[in-house]
């Protein structure tokens, strides 16, 4: 009897200073990651403009220059440019191997006059001008999720852990200038990064699976290096990782980012989106590599977010493959 009453007393006890902790935190939160700023879908892209019998399939990839949205479609193996109302679009890099074609396109870049196209199935990055014409391309190792990037000199950067460095840097005709960035212990696989560059072109360094962030400056010295498992949403994935270690370098940690307006924006994988009625993301400030604040897109159906993309008024673009869609959304801030 006295046993049991002394079990439950301590069971009791342990309960209450499991829920005071949550207050403590919950009430701290905002002083941790400041201010929550909340987006509303305003518009859903299905059918792509001016071919309504036509709809995305898996877009993959978002990017918006100027008053221009860029699509890459890895399943219609289509580029796809389309204005900001919407109302009209231009299909180029269509299906195929040769010159200004693509299969799997998995990402694009735009700088000055300029596209670059990752076309994982052809192994090689495109570049063609503004108009959709073929220029030049190169062959380099890649798979669907290898992340690249493009500075304002068009210098190509690519996640390439395999020459034993983690980015691989090459000019516009595929001349490999050099290779920067130590690895982390693991496999190649577990050296994967996604990669951002700023207006000064800085360059973001983000694990894939590894909890660690970097900041190189334009001469690829660094800068700074940020472990993020303080969020609490990296550590509850790290948690289930190391649970399953078998699997650890398949697992996925930091499954996008983007950068906007001195920002990296972070979405953490295993994060359920009906846990928040939306998609989360965490800003880290590219100064420092501070947690800044969180972003929460409320929507009830995205299920499958790849690739997003902020344009100059701030609105967000989402690419969502499961869905077949991109969504565009505005805080109450910008309107």
């Amino acid at each position: 009897m006295h046993f049991a009453q002394d079990f439950r007393r301590k069971i009791l006890l342990a309960v209450t200073l499991f829920l005071a902790a949550g207050v403590i935190f919950w009430s701290q939160r905002e002083a941790l990651f400041g201010a929550r700023k909340t987006f509303h879908i305003f518009r859903e892209i299905e059918f792509i403009p001016g071919r309504q019998q036509e709809v995305f399939v898996a877009p993959t990839s978002v990017t918006v220059a100027g008053n221009t949205i860029y699509v890459a479609d890895m399943k219609r193996n289509e580029v796809i440019k389309m204005g900001d109302s919407f109302d009209i679009a231009q299909i180029f890099a269509r299906k195929g191997q040769g010159p200004g074609e693509v299969l799997g396109p998995s990402g694009i870049r735009i700088v000055g006059d300029r596209i670059f196209i990752a076309d994982a199935g052809n192994m090689r990055i495109q570049v063609l001008d503004m108009e959709g014409k073929y220029l030049r391309s190169f062959k380099v190792q890649m798979f669907p999720t290898v992340s690249f990037a493009v500075d304002s000199q068009k210098q190509i950067y690519i996640s390439m852990p395999s020459s034993g460095r983690i980015v691989s840097v090459f000019d516009e005709k595929g001349k490999l200038i050099e290779s920067f960035g130590s690895t982390l212990p693991g496999t190649p696989i577990q050296n994967h990064v996604h990669l951002e560059i700023d207006e000064s072109d800085n360059i973001y360094v983000i694990f894939h699976s590894r909890p660690i962030i970097r900041k190189y400056d334009r001469e690829r010295r660094l800068i700074w290096e940020r472990d993020i498992s303080d969020i609490p949403h990296v550590r509850r994935r790290l948690n289930a990782i190391e649970k399953d270690e078998r699997k650890a370098g398949a697992h996925s940690l930091v499954f996008l980012t983007s950068y906007f307006d001195g920002q990296i924006y972070l979405l953490i994988s295993g994060v359920s989106q009906k846990e928040y009625d939306g998609v989360l993301f965490y800003k880290i400030r590219s100064s420092d590599g501070e947690n800044s604040s969180e972003v929460l897109v409320r929507a009830n159906d995205i299920i499958g977010v790849r690739s997003i993309a902020f344009d100059k008024n701030g609105r967000l673009y989402l690419a969502d493959a499961f869905n077949g869609k991109i969504y565009v959304a505005r805080s109450q801030d910008n309107g």
